[in-house]
């Protein structure tokens, strides 16, 4: 069950980084020139370049922002999982080792008395 549950993660991680970087795309494409007005409009400018321009900007901004974020977040979640799995891992070998190392013969322990001195 735990591994199941990991490999779903995993996947499920990587299904989601990529949905991010196509969403910050597209908020990108539609999100830029809207931003181009108002920082033209805030600063007395008027823009006269094409709207494909900026919404080409704005998609490759987008994607480059939604990259570095995917990578960040997902990136550190892989990160968690994978060194879960190299617990489970060391765990296993661990208890493995110990099996092998217990003396498969009895021990018969016979105690000491003490001397007196004389």
């Amino acid at each position: 069950m735990n591994k199941l549950l990991a490999e779903t993660v995993s996947v499920l991680n990587g299904f989601f980084a990529l949905l991010t970087v196509v969403a910050c795309g597209v908020a990108g494409k539609y999100l830029a020139p809207y931003c181009v007005r108002l920082y033209a409009q805030l600063n007395g400018l008027t823009y006269a370049g094409s709207q494909s321009q900026v919404e080409v900007l704005g998609i490759l901004c987008g994607l480059a922002v939604g990259f570095f974020w995917a990578t960040l977040v997902y990136g550190l979640i892989a990160l968690f999982v994978q060194m879960h799995r190299e617990l489970k891992t060391i765990r296993r070998q661990l208890t493995d080792t110990s099996a092998l190392r217990a003396p498969t013969y009895p021990l018969h322990v016979v105690p000491r008395t003490p001397a007196l001195a004389s």
